[in-house]
């Protein structure tokens, strides 16, 4: 093999390890960090920790971009829709179609904001009689919001002390 093939090889694998213990480490930190502030469904910090991790931190970034603002639109959407229906908790079906298909049109135009759909439901299907929907809104915005500045940050954080990604044109 030669020296430069060794060492193609070898930043591919640290860069393979590297995406791996940046999805844990990213899974890991936001699942504590939403502990911490008590939100309610740390799941959704979990997981969107590892829905924006993208091979290069152009595409984490474009990622956590369009995943905070179609999370924040959903959960807008939610809120005023379920507000505007009443929705009642155990019959959340008005509520819940009608946001998705508010949020369906606003994806149909900007595909990366089909977060929205999924988002709007979160929020409508975890309302409890104990909290606004506004507050719910919030909370799973914020799940979201939070999770994704991790992975994004933390992928921006190895990338400055990682080997350059070999270049695979050749």
């Amino acid at each position: 093999m030669t020296p430069a093939a060794r060492a193609f090889l070898s930043a591919r694998r640290v860069r393979a390890v590297a995406f791996v213990v940046r999805l844990v480490a990213g899974a890991g930190i936001a699942f504590a960090a939403a502990q911490s502030l008590g939100l309610a469904h740390p799941v959704w910090a979990v997981v969107s920790s590892l829905v924006v991790a993208q091979e290069s931190v152009a595409d984490t970034h474009r990622s956590v971009r369009w995943r905070a603002l179609g999370s924040v639109i959903g959960a807008l959407v939610a809120a005023i829709v379920a507000t505007i229906l009443h929705v009642r908790i155990g019959d959340p079906y008005p509520a819940l179609l009608t946001a998705i298909a508010i949020c369906a049109v606003i994806a149909r135009r900007w595909p990366p904001l089909r977060v929205s759909m999924w988002t709007a439901a979160i929020v409508i299907l975890t309302a409890t009689a104990q909290n606004s929907i506004f507050h719910t809104a919030v909370q799973r915005a914020g799940e979201v919001l939070l999770g994704g500045a991790i992975g994004g940050l933390l992928h921006l954080g190895l990338e400055q002390v990682l080997p350059p990604a070999p270049d695979t044109a050749r």
